[in-house]
């Protein structure tokens, strides 16, 4: 049980810890940026 237990929990932890880390941080960022110069544009014409 004690290494059923710790195999999943590492491995799954650091998938997401690792993939929700740059998602979120290039998501963030990116997504911010572009919305911002559309909805100026598209004010501005």
């Amino acid at each position: 049980m004690s290494k059923i237990s710790i195999k999943p929990e590492p491995p799954e932890t650091g998938l997401l810890v690792n993939f929700d880390s740059p998602k979120f941080t290039t998501k963030t960022p990116v997504t911010t940026i572009n919305e911002q110069p559309e909805i100026g544009d598209n004010s501005q014409l």
